[in-house]
């Protein structure tokens, strides 16, 4: 009788563990999957300051200053 109450408390001590752990692996994947979206997003937002960085600092060269041309005008040349 004893051995069957230490076998079943040993089963029931592994199935707890078991059921512990089983969440400890589930909100690791949540965190996981949590982290993953925002290092997506960053690397979105990285990307998007890059291109305005590069937009902001456009610097044309050798383009002929013509006296009271209209921005108008500029552009069609």
């Amino acid at each position: 009788m004893d051995t069957v109450a230490k076998d079943t408390s040993e089963d029931v001590e592994r199935i707890e563990k078991i059921e512990h752990e089983g969440i400890g692996i589930e909100g690791a994947r949540r965190r996981i999957s949590d982290l993953e979206r925002d290092n997506n997003k960053l690397r979105e937002d990285i990307n998007y300051m890059q291109s305005q960085s590069l937009i902001n600092n456009l610097i044309f060269d050798n383009i002929p200053i013509k006296p009271n041309e209209t921005p108008t005008k500029c552009e069609k040349t």
